[in-house]
């Protein structure tokens, strides 16, 4: 009975990451969230004081990978006041729940190892997760469904943007020689089509969590369009740059929008590779050729 406690108790941790990987941010995700957290928390104070029988080196690591993973997930759509309240929430009992663990360990072993292995396992679900993020895991997809019906300005739709599963923030660059200034050295994006582009009335720069297929950002296109009319911007020529920190800040797609129009200007096809260093580059390969697509090369 006890060891069964303790596997229902990691298949719900597990559980907790595949609705947070479904890609949606409705209500219904929400509502399974609530509820699967709820019986994690409860089993939590089951395996604890009851059984004993469980091995929390683990559960700290899944507890910390979870954490941190909500984040870049297609839940975290930060413009729903419900999305929000789960958010913090499932933040909240994952740290309640870690720091009970960590208190009835401590209280059972005082050593010092054991705290330096507990420091380790929280530690190794973080970079456990940015190796997947950064180097690993494919393109998510998102159903962006954020519903926006007024905005006042486009500084409030900037603030609407950023705020939306995926997305790490959403800036607007005024001329390319103010924007070749944003990022110091890393302005391939912009430089890349200087030339060959005309110029813009407004150019927006999307900075991308995560890698997003290129249909979830074709979907987001659509929204963002919307915005912009809302915005009262649909007759100008307006540009937009989604950006990834993973991989230098390249252009992965660039939109024009104009007279309730959407054209598709760039769509990157090489593939991603995590940082510019020779070593970010060679350990970017292995990877590459673990998951056996070395051939992109």
């Amino acid at each position: 009975m006890n060891k069964f406690l303790y596997f229902f108790y990691l298949f719900l941790l597990g559980r907790n990451i595949l609705l947070l990987s479904n890609s949606y941010s409705n209500k219904t995700t929400g509502v399974l969230l609530l509820i699967n957290m709820l019986f994690c928390f409860i089993l939590a104070l089951i395996l604890l004081f009851k059984s004993k029988k469980y091995n929390v080196y683990l559960i700290v690591t899944i507890l910390s990978f979870s954490i941190f993973y909500i984040y870049y997930s297609g839940y975290s759509d930060m413009n729903k006041d419900f999305n929000k309240m789960v958010y913090y929430i499932f933040i909240l009992l994952s740290i309640v729940e870690i720091i009970m663990f960590i208190f009835v360990k401590m209280k059972e072993s005082k050593k010092v190892k054991t705290t330096l292995y507990l420091c380790f396992c929280f530690i190794a679900g973080i970079l456990f997760l940015r190796f997947l993020n950064n180097y690993y895991q494919e393109p998510k997809k998102i159903v962006y469904s954020t519903r926006i019906t007024s905005l006042k300005d486009k500084q409030e739709m900037l603030e609407i943007i950023g705020k939306m599963p995926g997305i790490k923030s959403a800036d607007i660059i005024e001329d390319y020689e103010k924007s070749s200034l944003s990022y110091e050295d890393n302005v391939y994006y912009h430089y890349n089509f200087k030339e060959s582009l005309e110029p813009s009335d407004l150019i927006i720069d999307i900075s991308l969590k995560t890698l997003v297929d290129d249909t979830s950002l074709d979907s987001l296109a659509y929204k963002i369009q919307k915005y912009i009319k809302l915005s009262g911007l649909e007759n100008d020529l307006v540009r937009i740059y989604i950006v990834t920190d993973r991989d230098d800040r390249r252009a992965i797609n660039i939109y024009d929008f104009q007279n309730d129009n959407i054209k598709v200007r760039y769509k990157r096809t090489e593939p991603y590779i995590a940082g510019s260093s020779p070593l970010l580059n060679i350990f970017s390969l292995a990877v590459k050729i673990l998951k056996g697509v070395v051939s992109e090369y």
